[in-house]
């Protein structure tokens, strides 16, 4: 399960962003269509000043299209990419004179880094626990913004082309006296919940729902919930637990089981926006010799791509001994022809075998 005819291009970004780079805090990458990529590179300095880099490469020659730097007034940003070579900021967007609260705004950009649509994202009325992310459908159809408020959430579908919403959503969560962790995700048309008990030995369900719909429980597993369920497509959702994966189809119904082997934990998975292929991160412990005996470690092992059309997996990168906060730090491309890897500030593409 290798790589057949691949051809990686790595690219030091480095050598673009100039002194300093080593202080990165957080790296992100994605593809903005089949062959843009667009990558992210966030500081990890404490106090300001801050700013934010964006690179815009082509994925095919591995040209260099652009490169914009944005001062921010606080480390908390974040990017997507959408499609046609566009993208997504997430920023503050406060004077820095103004109070400690933060005022979240999303800018469109074009490959030209044109502001192409502005949106404030409004802040709750009570001060307290607020949460807002962002993200695409797996198809890039729609932008995700996911706002929560205590024990309130609230969603709404933008268009990417304009940032205007198309649909919204909005849950209590309910009150139970038994504690428990849980996971959204959206598609297109459905919400998914993972909701993991924590009382006893606990218990692991995953439910889905049109998004005006009744929640609907397809998947019960008792004892510790290892991971969560995500969209790898509008009619194909991903189940992440410890050792290996499984597979649902649109209504829930068990596609595959995938198992990983001894020792491997999937942590994050990157769909292709035709709906063919997904890529997951997979990682490992290891153990070290410290100065009071061992410890273990968790570390990426290796990138593996899997073929929903023919249900197999079609290539594996091993990745041995990095970061395994490699969670955003790879994407496929639209077609999911290609995969490309940011690690440690080195941007690398390769090609991927063709669809059977």
């Amino acid at each position: 399960m290798g790589f057949r005819d691949t051809k990686s291009r790595p690219l030091d970004l480095g050598a673009i962003f100039g002194p300093g780079f080593g202080q990165v805090r957080r790296e992100k990458l994605g593809f903005s269509g089949d062959r843009v990529v667009v990558a992210f590179v966030a500081p990890r300095a404490t106090f300001p000043p801050w700013q934010l880099d964006v690179v815009l490469l082509d994925a095919v020659t591995g040209t260099l299209l652009g490169h914009h730097i944005w001062p921010v007034v606080s480390p908390d940003v974040d990017m997507i990419a959408t499609r046609g070579g566009q993208f997504v900021i997430r920023m503050d967007a406060r004077p820095a004179s103004a109070p400690l609260r933060p005022n979240h705004e999303i800018i469109l950009l074009s490959p030209k880094f044109e502001v192409l649509a502005e949106l404030t994202l409004p802040l709750g009325r009570e001060q307290g626990y607020e949460h807002w992310a962002i993200y695409p459908t797996p198809s890039t159809e729609f932008i995700i913004t996911e706002h929560r408020k205590l024990r309130k959430i609230q969603v709404n579908w933008l268009d990417p082309a304009t940032l205007k919403p198309k649909d919204e959503w909005d849950w209590t969560l309910p009150e139970t006296p038994t504690p428990w962790d849980l996971w959204f995700d959206f598609s297109n048309r459905h919400c998914l919940l993972t909701l993991a008990t924590r009382r006893g030995e606990g218990g692991c369900d995953i439910s889905l729902k049109s998004v005006q719909g009744a929640w609907h429980t397809f998947s019960h597993r008792d004892g510790y919930c290892f991971g969560h369920a995500e969209f790898v497509g509008e009619d194909a959702i991903v189940s992440l637990d410890r050792k290996e994966l499984t597979i649902f189809d649109g209504r829930g119904r068990i596609l595959a089981d995938l198992p990983l082997g001894s020792n491997n934990y999937p942590r994050a998975v990157r769909p292709s926006a035709d709906g063919q292929r997904f890529a997951v991160a997979v990682t490992g412990r290891i153990r070290r010799s410290v100065s009071s005996g061992e410890s273990q470690h968790e570390t990426l092992q290796r990138i593996a791509v899997y073929d929903l059309s023919t249900k197999s997996w079609t290539a594996s990168l091993d990745t041995p001994h990095s970061d395994p906060k490699l969670g955003a730090g790879f994407s496929l491309s639209g077609d999911g022809k290609l995969l490309g890897v940011l690690i440690d500030g080195i941007v690398q593409i390769y090609q991927l075998p063709a669809h059977q």
